[in-house]
Protein backbone atom coordinates (compact mmCIF):
# COMPACT_ATOMS: atom_id res chain seq x y z
CA UNK A 1 0.00 0.00 0.00
CA UNK A 2 1.35 3.43 -0.93
CA UNK A 3 1.77 5.90 1.94
CA UNK A 4 -0.59 8.82 2.05
CA UNK A 5 0.66 11.99 0.33
CA UNK A 6 0.97 13.85 3.61
CA UNK A 7 3.14 11.11 5.07
CA UNK A 8 5.61 11.33 2.21
CA UNK A 9 6.31 14.98 1.53
CA UNK A 10 4.56 18.26 2.26
CA UNK A 11 4.41 18.89 -1.48
CA UNK A 12 3.56 15.93 -3.67
CA UNK A 13 2.09 15.79 -7.14
CA UNK A 14 2.59 17.79 -10.32
CA UNK A 15 2.74 21.54 -9.62
CA UNK A 16 2.51 24.46 -12.05
CA UNK A 17 4.23 27.67 -11.00
CA UNK A 18 5.14 29.57 -14.15
CA UNK A 19 6.79 29.13 -17.53
CA UNK A 20 9.52 26.55 -16.85
CA UNK A 21 9.74 23.31 -14.91
CA UNK A 22 11.75 20.08 -14.98
CA UNK A 23 11.14 16.38 -14.50
CA UNK A 24 14.23 14.44 -13.42
CA UNK A 25 14.50 11.11 -15.25
CA UNK A 26 15.55 7.93 -13.55
CA UNK A 27 17.03 5.34 -15.93
CA UNK A 28 18.24 7.38 -18.94
CA UNK A 29 21.60 8.95 -19.76
CA UNK A 30 21.95 11.49 -22.56
CA UNK A 31 24.93 13.61 -23.62
CA UNK A 32 23.16 16.32 -25.60
CA UNK A 33 19.81 18.11 -25.68
CA UNK A 34 17.12 16.60 -27.91
CA UNK A 35 13.92 18.54 -28.57
CA UNK A 36 11.14 15.96 -28.29
CA UNK A 37 8.05 18.11 -28.78
CA UNK A 38 7.23 21.81 -28.87
CA UNK A 39 7.24 22.01 -25.08
CA UNK A 40 9.51 19.16 -23.95
CA UNK A 41 13.27 18.74 -24.41
CA UNK A 42 15.42 15.84 -23.18
CA UNK A 43 18.41 17.46 -21.46
CA UNK A 44 21.65 16.01 -20.01
CA UNK A 45 22.46 16.10 -16.30
CA UNK A 46 25.91 17.62 -15.77
CA UNK A 47 26.03 17.51 -11.98
CA UNK A 48 23.88 16.34 -9.05
CA UNK A 49 26.01 17.88 -6.29
CA UNK A 50 23.58 20.65 -5.30
CA UNK A 51 20.62 18.28 -5.57
CA UNK A 52 22.37 15.80 -3.26
CA UNK A 53 22.90 18.47 -0.61
CA UNK A 54 19.30 19.69 -0.81
CA UNK A 55 17.92 16.16 -0.50
CA UNK A 56 19.67 15.68 2.84
CA UNK A 57 17.65 18.60 4.23
CA UNK A 58 14.25 17.00 3.49
CA UNK A 59 12.58 16.64 6.91
CA UNK A 60 10.41 13.65 6.04
CA UNK A 61 12.35 10.41 6.44
CA UNK A 62 10.43 8.42 3.80
CA UNK A 63 10.77 11.08 1.11
CA UNK A 64 14.42 11.71 1.97
CA UNK A 65 15.23 8.00 1.70
CA UNK A 66 13.61 7.77 -1.72
CA UNK A 67 15.51 10.75 -3.08
CA UNK A 68 18.81 9.43 -1.70
CA UNK A 69 18.28 5.98 -3.24
CA UNK A 70 17.34 7.29 -6.67
CA UNK A 71 19.74 10.24 -6.92
CA UNK A 72 22.69 8.32 -8.40
CA UNK A 73 20.62 7.13 -11.37
CA UNK A 74 19.21 10.48 -12.50
CA UNK A 75 21.24 11.18 -15.62
CA UNK A 76 18.72 13.06 -17.78
CA UNK A 77 15.87 15.52 -17.31
CA UNK A 78 12.91 16.93 -19.19
CA UNK A 79 12.93 20.70 -19.63
CA UNK A 80 9.29 21.74 -19.99
CA UNK A 81 8.28 25.20 -21.18
CA UNK A 82 4.78 26.67 -20.84
CA UNK A 83 2.86 29.92 -21.11
CA UNK A 84 1.16 29.84 -17.68
CA UNK A 85 1.09 27.95 -14.40
CA UNK A 86 -1.95 25.94 -15.48
CA UNK A 87 -0.32 25.15 -18.82
CA UNK A 88 2.87 24.12 -17.01
CA UNK A 89 0.95 21.72 -14.78
CA UNK A 90 -0.68 20.10 -17.83
CA UNK A 91 2.57 19.89 -19.81
CA UNK A 92 4.49 18.41 -16.89
CA UNK A 93 1.82 15.79 -16.30
CA UNK A 94 1.77 14.84 -19.99
CA UNK A 95 5.57 14.67 -20.09
CA UNK A 96 5.35 11.54 -17.95
CA UNK A 97 3.98 9.88 -21.10
CA UNK A 98 7.16 10.94 -22.87
CA UNK A 99 9.15 8.87 -20.39
CA UNK A 100 6.87 5.92 -21.17
CA UNK A 101 7.22 6.39 -24.94
CA UNK A 102 11.00 6.71 -24.74
CA UNK A 103 11.12 3.50 -22.68
CA UNK A 104 9.29 1.69 -25.48
CA UNK A 105 11.32 3.21 -28.32
CA UNK A 106 14.66 2.53 -26.63
CA UNK A 107 13.76 -0.80 -24.96
CA UNK A 108 14.77 0.52 -21.56
CA UNK A 109 13.20 1.52 -18.25
CA UNK A 110 12.79 5.28 -17.69
CA UNK A 111 10.50 7.06 -15.25
CA UNK A 112 10.09 10.66 -14.09
CA UNK A 113 8.97 10.66 -10.46
CA UNK A 114 10.62 13.91 -9.37
CA UNK A 115 9.68 17.44 -10.44
CA UNK A 116 11.97 20.42 -9.96
CA UNK A 117 11.39 24.16 -10.22
CA UNK A 118 14.89 24.46 -11.72
CA UNK A 119 17.31 22.16 -13.51
CA UNK A 120 18.86 19.56 -11.23
CA UNK A 121 22.22 21.36 -11.38
CA UNK A 122 20.65 24.53 -9.91
CA UNK A 123 18.70 23.02 -7.01
CA UNK A 124 19.55 25.05 -3.90
CA UNK A 125 16.96 23.94 -1.34
CA UNK A 126 14.64 20.98 -0.88
CA UNK A 127 11.49 23.11 -1.34
CA UNK A 128 12.37 23.31 -5.06
CA UNK A 129 11.84 19.57 -5.61
CA UNK A 130 8.88 17.27 -5.07
CA UNK A 131 7.63 13.77 -5.82
CA UNK A 132 5.13 13.53 -8.66
CA UNK A 133 3.24 10.69 -6.93
CA UNK A 134 3.20 8.65 -3.75
CA UNK A 135 4.02 5.23 -5.22
CA UNK A 136 7.78 5.70 -4.65
CA UNK A 137 8.66 3.54 -7.62
CA UNK A 138 12.20 3.80 -8.99
CA UNK A 139 14.96 2.10 -10.92
CA UNK A 140 18.11 0.99 -9.19
CA UNK A 141 20.01 -0.30 -12.21
CA UNK A 142 22.44 1.30 -14.69
CA UNK A 143 20.92 4.03 -16.85
CA UNK A 144 20.39 3.33 -20.54
CA UNK A 145 22.89 5.37 -22.59
CA UNK A 146 21.17 7.12 -25.48
CA UNK A 147 23.59 6.66 -28.40
CA UNK A 148 24.00 8.82 -31.51
CA UNK A 149 21.87 6.43 -33.58
CA UNK A 150 19.09 6.73 -30.99
CA UNK A 151 19.39 10.52 -31.07
CA UNK A 152 19.02 10.56 -34.85
CA UNK A 153 15.93 8.34 -34.75
CA UNK A 154 14.33 10.40 -31.98
CA UNK A 155 15.07 13.67 -33.78
CA UNK A 156 13.49 12.36 -36.98
CA UNK A 157 10.53 10.36 -35.71
CA UNK A 158 9.68 11.23 -32.09
CA UNK A 159 7.04 13.88 -32.83
CA UNK A 160 5.27 11.42 -35.12
CA UNK A 161 5.46 8.68 -32.48
CA UNK A 162 3.94 11.06 -29.94
CA UNK A 163 1.02 11.87 -32.27
CA UNK A 164 0.38 8.15 -32.84
CA UNK A 165 -0.30 7.65 -29.12
CA UNK A 166 -3.96 8.51 -29.81
CA UNK A 167 -4.25 5.13 -31.61
CA UNK A 168 -5.45 2.59 -29.04
CA UNK A 169 -3.59 -0.34 -30.61
CA UNK A 170 -0.34 1.63 -30.74
CA UNK A 171 -0.82 2.92 -27.18
CA UNK A 172 -1.38 -0.63 -25.91
CA UNK A 173 1.83 -1.79 -27.61
CA UNK A 174 3.84 1.11 -26.20
CA UNK A 175 2.48 0.58 -22.70
CA UNK A 176 3.24 -3.15 -22.83
CA UNK A 177 6.77 -2.47 -24.04
CA UNK A 178 7.42 0.20 -21.42
CA UNK A 179 5.84 -1.60 -18.46
CA UNK A 180 6.72 -5.29 -18.74
CA UNK A 181 9.79 -4.72 -16.53
CA UNK A 182 7.51 -3.61 -13.69
CA UNK A 183 6.87 -7.31 -13.07
CA UNK A 184 9.45 -9.68 -11.64
CA UNK A 185 8.17 -12.99 -13.07
CA UNK A 186 9.46 -13.75 -16.61
CA UNK A 187 6.21 -15.61 -17.43
CA UNK A 188 4.18 -12.46 -16.72
CA UNK A 189 6.68 -10.28 -18.58
CA UNK A 190 6.39 -12.48 -21.66
CA UNK A 191 2.60 -12.44 -21.55
CA UNK A 192 2.59 -8.63 -21.36
CA UNK A 193 5.02 -8.21 -24.25
CA UNK A 194 2.97 -10.50 -26.47
CA UNK A 195 -0.22 -8.69 -25.55
CA UNK A 196 1.46 -5.61 -27.02
CA UNK A 197 2.53 -7.47 -30.16
CA UNK A 198 -0.94 -8.94 -30.69
CA UNK A 199 -2.61 -5.55 -30.19
CA UNK A 200 -0.77 -4.14 -33.21
CA UNK A 201 -2.19 -6.80 -35.55
CA UNK A 202 -5.68 -7.35 -34.13
CA UNK A 203 -5.84 -10.99 -35.31
CA UNK A 204 -8.90 -13.01 -34.36
CA UNK A 205 -7.86 -16.57 -35.36
CA UNK A 206 -4.83 -18.74 -36.23
CA UNK A 207 -2.73 -16.50 -34.00
CA UNK A 208 0.58 -18.34 -34.17
CA UNK A 209 0.63 -18.73 -37.96
CA UNK A 210 -0.82 -15.33 -38.85
CA UNK A 211 1.35 -13.41 -36.38
CA UNK A 212 4.48 -15.13 -37.66
CA UNK A 213 3.64 -14.36 -41.28
CA UNK A 214 2.45 -10.80 -40.69
CA UNK A 215 5.35 -9.80 -38.44
CA UNK A 216 7.89 -11.27 -40.86
CA UNK A 217 6.37 -9.42 -43.80
CA UNK A 218 5.83 -6.16 -41.93
CA UNK A 219 9.43 -6.02 -40.71
CA UNK A 220 11.09 -7.41 -43.83
CA UNK A 221 8.82 -6.65 -46.77
CA UNK A 222 10.80 -7.12 -49.97
CA UNK A 223 13.53 -9.21 -48.32
CA UNK A 224 12.36 -12.81 -48.69
CA UNK A 225 15.27 -14.48 -46.89
CA UNK A 226 15.10 -12.16 -43.87
CA UNK A 227 11.32 -12.64 -43.77
CA UNK A 228 11.73 -16.44 -43.72
CA UNK A 229 14.22 -16.22 -40.86
CA UNK A 230 11.95 -13.87 -38.91
CA UNK A 231 8.95 -16.16 -39.52
CA UNK A 232 10.78 -19.09 -37.89
CA UNK A 233 11.92 -16.89 -35.00
CA UNK A 234 8.40 -15.64 -34.29
CA UNK A 235 6.91 -19.15 -34.44
CA UNK A 236 9.44 -20.30 -31.84
CA UNK A 237 8.89 -17.25 -29.61
CA UNK A 238 5.11 -17.63 -29.76
CA UNK A 239 5.52 -21.24 -28.68
CA UNK A 240 7.58 -20.05 -25.71
CA UNK A 241 4.89 -17.49 -24.94
CA UNK A 242 2.18 -20.16 -24.92
CA UNK A 243 4.24 -22.46 -22.69
CA UNK A 244 4.96 -19.59 -20.28
CA UNK A 245 1.32 -18.52 -20.06
CA UNK A 246 0.25 -22.09 -19.29
CA UNK A 247 3.03 -22.60 -16.76
CA UNK A 248 4.94 -25.38 -18.54
CA UNK A 249 8.05 -23.45 -19.61
CA UNK A 250 11.56 -23.68 -18.17
CA UNK A 251 12.53 -20.46 -16.39
CA UNK A 252 15.83 -19.95 -18.25
CA UNK A 253 14.12 -20.42 -21.61
CA UNK A 254 11.40 -17.94 -20.67
CA UNK A 255 13.97 -15.30 -19.65
CA UNK A 256 15.65 -15.62 -23.05
CA UNK A 257 12.28 -15.42 -24.79
CA UNK A 258 11.45 -12.23 -22.85
CA UNK A 259 14.54 -10.45 -24.16
CA UNK A 260 14.04 -11.64 -27.74
CA UNK A 261 10.31 -10.83 -27.73
CA UNK A 262 11.01 -7.34 -26.35
CA UNK A 263 13.33 -6.67 -29.31
CA UNK A 264 10.55 -7.81 -31.67
CA UNK A 265 8.00 -5.47 -30.08
CA UNK A 266 10.48 -2.58 -30.08
CA UNK A 267 11.14 -3.18 -33.80
CA UNK A 268 7.42 -3.27 -34.54
CA UNK A 269 6.77 -0.02 -32.67
CA UNK A 270 9.56 1.74 -34.53
CA UNK A 271 8.41 0.35 -37.86
CA UNK A 272 4.87 1.61 -37.24
CA UNK A 273 6.24 5.09 -36.59
CA UNK A 274 8.54 5.01 -39.63
CA UNK A 275 5.58 3.95 -41.81
CA UNK A 276 3.26 6.44 -40.07
CA UNK A 277 0.64 3.73 -39.59
CA UNK A 278 -0.29 0.41 -38.02
CA UNK A 279 -0.03 -2.95 -39.81
CA UNK A 280 -2.91 -3.52 -42.20
CA UNK A 281 -4.00 -7.14 -42.71
CA UNK A 282 -5.10 -6.63 -46.32
CA UNK A 283 -1.81 -4.99 -47.24
CA UNK A 284 0.16 -7.79 -45.59
CA UNK A 285 -1.83 -10.45 -47.44
CA UNK A 286 -2.27 -8.85 -50.84
CA UNK A 287 0.30 -6.04 -50.88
Amino acid sequence: MAPSPGAVHPCIGIVGKGALTYLYINGLRVDKTIQLTKNVALVPVRSRRNFRKAVLEIPNEVARSYFVLMEHNINAQFRITSISAADECKNAFNAQWDALLLSAILNCFAIANIQGDVSIERVARFEQIRLTNSHLFGINRPSYKVCEKDCQWISQYYKLASRMMVETRFLNAVHAMASYRWHTLPNVQLAIIWSGIESLFDIKSELSFRLSVYIAKFLHDGDKESAKTKYKEIKKLYGARSAAVHGSAIKEEVSDAVQQSAVVLQSLIRKCVEHNGLPNENDLIFG
